[in-house]
């Protein structure tokens, strides 16, 4: 139970410590540039989440369950929670950008409720 909290707390730290360097390297919301641009550096954002995931998953995770033995469910069942709050919420150059495009989409003419 230690080894799953430790591996935790681990994890957090780690992804602490990776999210924001993934948000600084895209600019910020610039509402002067065409939407394609925006919608090209936002879809270059999230490959770039994903690749930091698979390489999280692939690499760091498994260096971590060796180096810590984690046993049982709960790290298995908190990580992607963990990672999706964290990796997500620390994106606020993607998150301005997603948020800016929903409202300039053409479906939000017709007022749909």
């Amino acid at each position: 139970m230690i080894n799953n909290i430790i591996s935790i707390i681990i994890l957090i730290i780690y992804l602490f410590t990776i999210s924001p360097i993934i948000d600084h390297l895209f600019p910020p919301l610039d509402k002067n540039k065409e939407v394609h641009v925006l919608i090209g550096e936002s879809i270059l954002h999230i490959i770039v989440i994903l690749l930091a995931l698979y390489i999280t998953n692939a690499y760091f995770l498994k260096k971590l369950n060796k180096f810590i033995n984690v046993e049982g469910k709960l790290f298995e069942l908190s990580k992607p929670v963990v990672v999706s709050f964290i990796i997500v919420g620390l994106q606020s150059h993607l998150l301005s950008k997603l948020k800016y495009l929903t409202h300039k989409h053409p479906f939000r003419i017709l007022q749909f409720h």
